[in-house]
């Protein structure tokens, strides 16, 4: 699974912001409060998605997260769902883990890991590895394997120095800061999600949703090209309150992935015929070329054979189509939106 696909919104990232603790900085750290725990939602880069496509893999949904009351150290980190829904059905692929079914390859990321920003506690946050909860039926709320714990307060090596509360393993449990997605419908829903209130000013708890996809091909046309947005509505439910500001966000843009055309046999001009001999004889004859063009520059993807770090399967792309035409010449292999 591709967990970084805009290296442009990632160098970015890396520009504007520091990395503290199992926290990210987005501004001078301090020893105050921030204010209430809330938390804004945005798709930095909504991709254009092929009208025709049944699995097109929207932008990634950030939910930056800021303020909140500390939670004292040992005390259990509180827990929350949180739901995407699209105006269409959620295709991301089933994986299935133990007896869930749906658990799918959408993911929930705590804090970046594995983005290979430098954190300022080694082993933390973006310098950790990705760590997969193995119960996606109940994340790290009851019945799950993943349950944390508030630790102790740690100094922050950033600007303005500071203290945060970093969070821990419960007893029992194995430490996790990615969630998979349990499709059901047009949704796919993260249960038990830890959320530590970052509290400090200067500091963000990042929840990154990425890897979903939809079938845009069930929405229809409609409106000028890349003008028709994909809609994705985020909602948090469970014991503790957790405000979404922008809770409904631009996922990507519609638009007309392919063009076809006809032309004569030679390929040499638009249209053209040519008689078709029923009982001539002589083998097949050309009649017309069919001409596919691609109506933006990433509309065509190309099918590659598995790699070692596609964990020996084919990646996850369009199948490959195959056009021939009866009693042609031409026989070709097209990467289309399907």
């Amino acid at each position: 699974m591709n967990f970084r696909r805009c290296i442009l919104a990632m160098a970015m990232l890396a520009l504007f912001v520091s990395l503290a603790s199992a926290q990210v900085v987005v501004g001078t750290v301090g020893t105050g409060s921030a204010g209430p725990l809330s938390c804004t939602a945005n798709v930095s880069v909504p991709p254009q998605l092929r009208s025709e496509g049944m699995t097109e893999l929207i932008g990634d949904i950030v939910l930056s997260c800021t303020g909140g009351s500390p939670v004292a150290p040992g005390l259990a980190i509180p827990t929350v769902n949180i739901t995407v829904s699209l105006a269409t059905n959620v295709t991301s692929r089933l994986l299935g883990t133990g007896s869930v079914t749906n658990a799918s390859e959408a993911l929930l990321l705590i804090d970046e890991p594995g983005s290979g920003l430098t954190s300022a506690v080694t082993g933390t946050g973006p310098g950790a590895a990705i760590a997969l909860c193995p119960t996606p039926g109940f994340g790290a709320g009851p019945g799950g394997t993943c349950a944390q714990v508030a630790s102790a307060s740690t100094a922050i090596t950033a600007p303005g120095g500071g203290t945060t509360v970093t969070p821990v393993a419960a007893a029992g449990s194995t430490f996790a800061n990615t969630f998979q997605g349990l499709v059901t419908a047009n949704q796919v829903t993260f249960l038990g999600i830890p959320v530590l209130p970052p509290s400090t000013t200067g500091i963000a708890r990042v929840f990154r949703i990425t890897n979903i996809r939809g079938n845009v091909s069930a929405l229809g046309g409609g409106g000028l090209p890349g003008t028709t947005q994909l809609l994705a509505s985020i909602a948090i439910s469970g014991s503790s309150s957790l405000p979404v500001l922008n809770p409904v966000q631009v996922a990507g843009f519609i638009q007309s992935g392919l063009t076809a055309s006809l032309r004569n046999a030679a390929n040499s001009a638009v249209g053209g015929s040519t008689n078709l001999a029923q009982c001539g004889g002589g083998g097949p004859s050309p009649l017309q070329v069919v001409r596919f063009a691609e109506n933006f520059a990433t509309a065509f993807k190309t099918r590659v054979g598995p790699t070692a770090t596609t964990g020996g399967r084919l990646p996850r792309q369009r199948p490959l189509k195959v056009l021939r035409a009866q009693s042609t010449a031409l026989s070709q292999i097209w990467s289309l939106p399907v």
